[in-house]
């Protein structure tokens, strides 16, 4: 199932590169369904791919959101640090002050906080730059 899973996602990734939105989202979306039935490690990248087709071809985050639930659920760090950047810039674009700083924070007693923080790439742009960060608890 992984490989049907990651030939579908390629094949979509390609599909929506050329043009192709319907069966680039139809690709896509399968990859998850295929991903769903390996392992939820493999889920939450074929999500990551649909999430970034559908911000970049639809304007839709929705998928992101779904993702990091997963991600946070099963402790996949690296991806929720993925997922939190474009749901950070969507409500940064919103002004969703309360937000943005809900999802560039990491929780204290998270043990890879510090990890965290160094690796949040929209956090400094997001928070004004680097003055920013270092007024803030855990910035480098």
């Amino acid at each position: 199932m992984r490989a049907a899973s990651r030939a579908h996602g390629i094949f979509g990734r390609a599909l929506g590169r050329v043009g192709d939105t319907a069966k680039a989202r139809e690709n896509l979306e399968r990859a998850i369904e295929l991903a769903e039935d390996s392992d939820e490690n493999e889920t939450v990248l074929a999500m990551l791919a649909l999430g970034h087709h559908l911000e970049n071809a639809e304007g839709d985050y929705a998928a992101y959101t779904e993702a990091l639930a997963l991600a946070q659920r099963i402790g996949d760090v690296p991806a929720q640090i993925e997922l939190q950047a474009p749901l950070a810039q969507l409500a940064f674009y919103h002004c969703d002050w309360e937000e943005v700083g809900r999802l560039t924070t990491p929780a204290p007693s998270s043990p890879n906080a510090r990890a965290w923080s160094a690796s949040c790439a929209c956090r400094d742009s997001v928070r004004g730059g680097r003055s920013a960060a270092i007024r803030h608890p855990g910035g480098e």
